[in-house]
């Protein structure tokens, strides 16, 4: 049987005004379940200092000289924190560093309007990497492992069946 190359995770639609929506999917931190943002225009994941700190039970570390900008703010305190396992759908990513950053104004946004809040926002730098192609019609996120030389992610990263 040929390894698993793909998975494909399902896009939840959130519906934020009459017009607007933002894309959600389901991932699993050390086997807990969570929802992070689809957010094609950001550079990294994120997750949410908060958030993150109580999944792990264990503290992020302030990165010194760094600040990072987005998400509607103006520049913020960075913090890394090291994952032991992140999967989307089948692709389990072990033993990661994220930048966690304070993401309480965009779950209280989420609260008001009666949404699921989330751990953090799913970024360029996985859904480029792992070659992601969203499928608005049949509501799901396609990943797939990159061929050739592989960066940090894909080094680790593997499909569980």
């Amino acid at each position: 049987m040929p390894p698993i190359r793909s998975t494909y995770v399902p896009i939840h639609k959130i519906h934020i005004s009459e017009s607007g929506f933002h894309l959600q999917v389901q991932a699993f931190i050390n086997g807990t379940a969570c929802f992070l943002t689809l957010d094609t225009g950001a550079s990294d994941t994120v997750f949410d200092t908060r958030t993150i700190e109580q999944m792990l039970a264990r503290k992020s570390r302030i990165v010194r000289d760094r600040l990072s900008a987005g998400l509607g703010t103006s520049e913020m305190e960075s913090r890394h924190i090291r994952i032991p396992e992140l999967r989307l759908g089948r692709l389990c990513i072990p033993a990661q560093r994220f930048t966690c950053l304070d993401l309480q104004n965009l779950n209280v946004s989420y609260r008001s309007l009666g949404v699921q809040e989330v751990a953090g926002v799913l970024g360029s730098d996985i859904l480029e990497h792992f070659g992601a192609r969203i499928d608005y019609r049949d509501g799901r996120l396609l990943l797939r492992m990159p061929g050739g030389e592989h960066t940090s992610f894909a080094k680790k990263a593997y499909f569980v069946v």
